[in-house]
């Protein structure tokens, strides 16, 4: 799981579960088994698709990794003003 989580740091935005399998030299089922896991603990964000590579269906997912988002309250306030 160290590797995916690296692996994503080191290159951001989305990655398919294949690419990671060959990127990090693991199994695909491992990579799945991993990004699960991560996915539930918060770490990365999981989006499931389907693709037809000549008329088959191949069922995958990408993934992200995961960022911080501030409550509402603790945000600055936005720059819209009414002006009375």
């Amino acid at each position: 799981m160290c590797e995916i989580l690296d692996y994503l740091k080191e290159h951001p935005g989305e990655h398919l579960d294949s690419d990671l399998a060959s990127a990090i030299g693991a199994s695909l089922e491992d990579v799945r088994l991993a990004i699960s896991t991560l996915a539930k603990a918060g770490e990365v964000v999981v989006c499931r698709y389907t693709r037809f590579v000549d008329g088959e269906p191949i069922d995958g997912c990408m993934c992200r990794q995961a960022t911080y988002r501030p409550k509402a309250e603790n945000r600055g306030k936005s720059g819209f003003r009414i002006r009375k």
